[in-house]
């Protein structure tokens, strides 16, 4: 026994009921009932020991009791009724049930602080509660800002405890509970809260970040819905959610065509907790220009391509203006996207087009912590190059242009030269045959320890350089650095041979009037779409050269198509320049997977001059190109003498004579 007080501690076990001594068998368990009958009003707690026969075995088990003793028949559920949290403006129920342990019905009513009055209603307040049953009571809490001030006695830090007191008709002691609550605006917030994408050229395109905070405690869903067409919001098209006093960055992006309107609202609908749904508007505006540069196409799609194929568009750019124009289109790095433009910089006079080439070659491209790295010290390898063959080219011009006397003056300095050699030979001689001095202990631990300081020096700068690369490659945003170079991937099937790259690129497009200065340079963008997937269809030879054909002879050469793919491959080809001298021989067929099948090739030249084409294959899945080359020649013979008669002279009969003529 524990507590040192017997008096309280008899007058516990009078109250109790329960077995002094029992018996557990082994590997079994024994329920040890205890009845508490209370005669006295209060609270116990006491400590027992459950000692067990073999104490040198089973320690002692150390049980505590606790007990309470009331002398009220009414009582509540719950002491206190937990609201959680809950948003200014709407309304909250909650059911309040209390007890009546005596046998004889009860008349009780319920109090509350006359300050939450116009916040908060029981009903009912006033009842009966019959014997051994059960009252509830509905609470409708509805609270507003004004709650604040009105209840600040209530509000401890950021939870209101609302006090309730039930006072029954025979009951001395009131039942006492509380309400605990903590509030919150379900109120968000944007930046800009108008969103003015400014002046925007007809079908290009203005991209804007809203700000989305969340003022609130509770978690908010949000959507933009019913969005005009000309409006595109990222990320998870418009879709979201955001936790409390959580800040979320959207794009919304427009690309306006000539059925937009310049202003409207944007219909954003948002849903607090489990509670409220409601709809934002937010507002926006555009001024639509026209685009003193105009594209024949702002957005190119290049078809799927394997492994080191090559696709070739065109778009034309026409200055529709009065005024010359200087455009310059500046593609990501090519060994980053494989996009190469011809040209980059052009002028345009008034009413002036110009061709621009967009060039792909397909390549699976993984932007990597020091790819951009490596391609800057690529370009500076390239510009040094360049500028140490423009200084060696200027020195041998200078080399070249030195005289004679120069010459003449450093044969006489190696005359000089060799002379003080010859003159300084024995003192040479001497010090050759004079042995170096031996090193002493000190100077060699002296180098010892300094190479060993070097090696750890090394060492030292070696591993920093790993920690460094390793914190580079785990802190590196692929697609944040995408992002900034214009650029979207999507990759699929990464560790398979079914693998796809999806790349997006916004190719920025500058351009400005002559009469105006860099500041007044304007923005359009071309979008160009790629993708590279694992080659499935093979062909034996990628290049064939016909070599010289005389003109309007034939020369046939059979290639051999592979399937290497999952599915059959229906051959397509794209049209052959009709006078190109080069032609398929026989009609083409489906492939199966992992079949093969010969395709003949004909060049027939049809003028003195050299040909070169490709051909390009097509499947449903993928693309195959073969480069074809040959040289059309149209022969000439002459003949002397000139005439064509070869006179032979006087020969007697049986004589033979001998003449020859040059082809």
């Amino acid at each position: 026994i524990a507590d040192e007080d017997l008096d309280p501690f008899t007058r516990f076990i009078s109250q109790l009921k329960f077995h002094r001594t029992a018996e557990i068998g082994g590997y079994s368990s024994f329920s040890l009932p205890f009845t508490f009958i209370p005669t006295h009003v209060g609270d116990h707690q006491e400590d027992f020991m459950v000692i067990f026969d073999n104490e040198q075995f089973t320690p002692p088990i150390k049980i505590t009791l606790i007990a309470r003793c009331v002398d009220v028949p009414i009582y509540v559920e719950k002491l206190v009724y937990d609201f959680e949290i809950c948003s200014y403006e709407h309304t909250y129920r909650e059911k309040m049930i209390l007890f009546n342990r005596s046998m004889h019905p009860m008349k009780i009513q319920m109090y509350y602080p006359k300050e939450l009055k116009p916040y908060i209603e029981f009903n009912p307040t006033l009842g009966y509660i019959q014997g051994h049953n059960r009252f509830e009571i509905w609470s409708k809490f509805r609270p507003d800002r004004s709650i604040l001030n009105a209840c600040q006695k209530y509000i401890k830090g950021d939870e209101l405890k609302i006090p309730l007191k039930v006072v029954g008709a025979n009951q001395v002691v009131p039942v006492v509970f509380d309400i605990k609550v903590r509030l919150s605006v379900d109120s968000i917030t944007f930046s800009p809260d108008n969103l003015d994408f400014g002046d925007v050229f007809l079908n290009a395109g203005s991209l804007l970040t809203v700000k989305i905070q969340n003022h609130s405690l509770l978690p908010q869903e949000f959507a933009f819905s019913n969005l005009p067409k000309e409006f595109v919001v990222a990320p998870n098209d418009g879709f979201g959610t955001l936790l409390p006093n959580e800040t979320f960055l959207a794009t919304v992006a427009i690309r306006p065509n000539p059925m937009t309107k310049s202003r409207g609202d944007l219909g954003i609908k948002m849903k607090t907790g489990k509670i409220s749904a409601r709809e934002l508007r937010l507002p926006w505006s555009i001024n639509i220009v026209k685009c003193p540069i105009k594209f024949s196409s702002c957005f190119l799609d290049m078809p799927s391509l394997p492994l080191e194929e090559s696709v070739e568009q065109t778009i034309s750019v026409v200055n529709t203006t009065g005024k010359p124009y200087n455009i310059e289109l500046s593609p990501p790095e090519y060994q980053v996207s494989g996009i190469r433009i011809t040209p980059m910089v052009a002028k345009l006079d008034p009413g002036q087009s110009t061709i621009v080439s967009i060039r792909y070659n397909s390549a699976f491209r993984d932007l990597e912590y020091n790819t951009l790295q490596k391609v800057n010290e690529q370009n500076l390898d390239k510009e040094n190059k360049t500028l140490g063959l423009l200084k060696k080219m200027e020195e041998d011009e200078a080399a070249g242009a030195e005289d004679e006397d120069e010459e003449e003056r450093k044969k006489k300095e190696e005359t000089a030269a060799a002379a003080a050699k010859g003159k300084g030979k024995g003192k040479d001689d001497k010090k050759k045959d004079a042995k170096p001095a031996k090193k002493t202990a000190e100077e060699k631990r002296r180098e010892e320890e300094e190479e060993q300081r070097r090696l750890e020096e090394e060492t030292r700068k070696e591993q920093e350089r790993k920690e460094l690369e390793e914190r580079l490659r785990t802190e590196f945003d692929k697609d944040g650095q995408l992002a900034k170079l214009g650029g979207l991937v999507y990759d699929f099937n990464t560790a398979t041979t079914s693998r796809s790259q999806h790349y997006e690129w916004s190719i920025p497009c500058f351009f400005k009037s002559l009469d105006k200065t860099d500041l007044d340079m304007k923005t359009s963008y071309l979008k160009v779409k790629t993708c590279t997937t694992f080659r499935t269809l093979e062909v034996d030879k990628s290049s064939i050269d016909f070599g010289e054909i005389a003109v309007s002879c034939k020369k046939s050469v059979e290639i051999l198509l592979t399937n290497h793919g999952n599915y059959d491959a229906q051959l397509q080809m794209d049209p052959l320049t009709p006078f190109g001298g080069f032609s398929v021989l026989n009609a083409l067929r489906t492939i199966a997977p992992g079949k093969s099948r010969p395709l003949v090739l004909v060049f027939e030249p049809m003028g003195q001059q050299v040909f070169e084409e490709t051909l390009i294959l097509r499947s449903q899945q993928t693309t195959v190109s073969v480069t074809l080359r040959g040289r059309g020649i149209r022969p000439e013979i002459n003949i002397e003498p000139e005439d064509g008669l070869l006179w032979m002279g006087d020969v007697l009969l049986g004589d033979r004579v001998e003449k020859s003529f040059n082809i």
